[in-house]
C-alpha cells in the first residue's frame, strides 16, 4: 500500500487519499476520497407550466431569470419530472441548493409510503398495476401527488433528504442519455409516442457532467439522463420500444444505462459509441489473456459485440 499523499488543499476541511494495490493482472486501482464539511440541502419542488420557457431551461440549464428559488446560481441538483397523463397542470420541478449546516434544523418528514424528499421516483411505480390498464392515467394522477409532494425550502442533511423507509415493489426502469441541447426535443418525442397512453410511469430528467470512460452512457459533455420508471407491465416494455424506435427514426444520438432495461445489439452499441468500442475491445484483449477472456465473458457481452 502506498503512503498517503501530501495534503493538497492546505486546510483541515478535506483530504485526498490514494490507495494502490496490485491484482493478478498487475492492474493498479486508485481510490480518491475528498471530504467536505457537513452541509444542508434546501429542497423546493413546484409545478411549472410545461411551456417553451421550461423547455428552454431544460436544454440550456441557463437559470438566469428562471422561476427557481435562486436564479443567480446553479442548483446543487435539478430535476424535471413529467407525468405524461397530467401535462396540463405542468411538470414537477425540483431544485436543491447546498446551505450552511445548522444543527437546529428539523429533519423533513417522510411521505405516507415512507419516501424522503430526495427519493427516486422509481419508488412510486410499484404502486401502479397492469391489472387495470384502463385506469393507468387515473392511477398515476392519484398516486403521484400523494407520494411526490410539493416542497418549500425543506432543509436536511443529504442523509435526511435521500432517506427512505419504503417497501420497494416490482417495477421497471430504463434510462437514456442524450445531449443537453436535445432534452426538450426528446421530451416532446416521448409525449408523442403512441404507446404513452398505456404507459404506467413517469419521465424524469436529470443532468450530470460527461464522463471520459470509453463506454460511459453519460458520454455527452453535459448529459441529460432521462429515467423512465414505471409499473412492471407489458405496456411499459412497449413504451420503451416505441421511444427507442422514434429516437433512431429522428436521428437523435442517445445512449442507454448499462444496468437497466435496454435495447442493446452490436450495431446499436457501435452506433452509440463509435470507435470507442474498438478501443474498449483492444484494452480488454491487452489486459487479459485468451483463457481469462473466455472466463470473463457472457451472452450479454456477445450480444453487445464486446468480445
Amino acid at each position: 500500500m502506498a503512503q498517503l499523499p501530501a495534503h493538497s488543499k492546505g486546510d483541515d476541511r478535506s483530504f485526498n487519499a490514494a490507495l494502490v494495490s496490485f491484482g493478478s493482472f498487475g492492474i493498479m486501482c486508485g481510490v480518491l476520497i475528498e471530504v467536505e464539511p457537513i452541509y444542508l440541502l434546501e429542497v423546493t419542488r413546484v409545478r411549472l407550466p410545461l411551456d417553451d420557457r421550461l423547455k428552454g431551461l431544460m436544454e440550456t440549464l441557463d437559470f438566469s431569470g428562471a422561476d427557481v428559488v435562486d436564479a443567480a446560481r446553479e442548483p446543487f441538483h435539478f430535476e424535471v419530472v413529467v407525468n405524461p397523463h397530467d401535462t396540463g397542470r405542468g411538470a414537477y420541478v425540483t431544485t436543491m441548493y447546498d446551505r450552511e449546516y445548522d444543527g437546529n434544523h428539523t429533519p423533513p418528514p417522510l411521505s405516507p409510503a415512507g419516501l424522503g424528499p430526495g427519493d427516486d421516483v422509481v419508488a412510486l411505480m410499484g404502486k401502479l398495476s397492469d391489472s387495470l390498464p384502463a385506469l393507468v392515467g387515473g392511477l398515476a394522477n392519484l398516486i403521484v401527488p400523494a407520494e411526490y409532494p410539493l416542497l418549500d425550502k425543506v432543509l436536511g442533511t443529504p442523509g435526511e433528504i435521500f432517506y427512505s423507509e419504503a417497501t420497494f415493489q416490482k417495477a421497471l426502469s430504463a434510462e437514456i442519455g442524450v445531449a443537453l441541447e436535445d432534452a426538450a426535443r426528446v421530451l416532446e418525442l416521448m409525449l408523442a409516442t403512441p404507446q404513452v397512453k398505456d404507459y404506467a410511469g413517469l419521465l424524469a430528467f436529470r443532468y450530470v457532467k460527461g464522463s471520459k470512460a470509453l463506454l460511459a452512457f453519460t458520454k455527452f459533455d453535459t448529459t441529460c439522463t432521462i429515467e423512465l420508471p414505471a409499473a412492471y407491465a407489458d405496456s411499459t416494455a412497449a413504451f420503451y420500444d416505441g421511444v427507442w424506435e422514434r429516437l433512431e427514426a429522428a436521428g437523435i444520438p442517445y445512449t442507454m444505462h448499462w444496468g437497466q432495461m435496454n435495447n442493446f445489439t452490436a450495431q446499436r452499441v457501435r452506433n452509440m459509441f463509435g470507435e470507442a468500442v474498438d478501443a474498449w475491445i483492444q484494452s480488454r484483449n491487452t489486459l487479459m489473456e485468451a483463457q481469462s477472456r473466455a472466463v470473463f465473458s457472457s451472452p450479454f457481452l456477445r450480444q453487445c459485440g464486446l468480445v
